[in-house]
């Protein structure tokens, strides 16, 4: 299957975001200024503006690259398990909850609104459709790649399935998430209409 693989940027550029994401990490969105990200990265203000214009680019990029860690991890743990459509699902569909649940940047954007960082929730929000379309996608190239021997129909259906039901767990956690990952992968197998390995 084809893998996405993380955006190339200058060590230079990712030097900075690290910096901006600690800092956010440690002290939030709100008080970060580029002033801080320069000090951090150990480079001057002028350095940072000519890769950022603003701190709404940098927050921005900042939410890109752990969209891009996302649906990189969802990958390969789909590609562990070739061979087994329950095992790939539940290992992807748990990285995917662990990922969302345990990410500090994006626990800070989403649990810290009322402490003024709505800016960086508002650009994780208007990136996570565009992340779920590209999730949805991966997995159900994924899907016809490894099991071609499951109709269509089916395929999309639990494709559907498998992505809105870990969308729903992230949202609203209910459940351990080996628990969830395990009911997520045990709903696809049944919609797919077998068991283990290809037939």
């Amino acid at each position: 299957m084809n893998h996405v693989h993380e955006i190339v940027r200058s060590p230079l550029r990712n030097r900075l975001l690290d910096a901006a994401y600690d800092l956010v990490v440690d002290q939030g969105w709100a008080r970060l200024r580029m002033t801080h990200i320069a000090k951090a990265a150990d480079v001057s203000r002028a350095v940072v503006h000519e890769h950022f214009p603003s701190l709404d680019a940098v927050g921005e990029e900042l939410i890109a690259r752990e969209a891009e860690r996302f649906l990189a991890g969802i990958v390969d743990e789909l590609s562990k398990h070739p061979d087994d459509l329950g095992e790939s699902t539940r290992v992807g569909a748990g990285f995917a909850l662990r990922f969302a649940a345990e990410n500090p940047l994006l626990k800070r954007a989403v649990g810290s609104v009322d402490g003024g960082d709505r800016a960086l929730l508002t650009h994780l929000t208007t990136r996570s459709e565009a992340v779920f379309d590209s999730a949805y996608t991966l997995i159900a190239a994924y899907v016809e790649q490894a099991w071609p021997q499951v109709e269509p129909e089916r395929r999309r259906l639990l494709v559907d399935a498998a992505v809105r039901l870990t969308i729903s767990h992230i949202v609203a956690p209910a459940l351990p998430v080996p628990v969830a990952a395990r009911n997520i992968a045990d709903i696809t197998v049944y919609i797919a209409g077998t068991r283990g390995g290809p037939s």
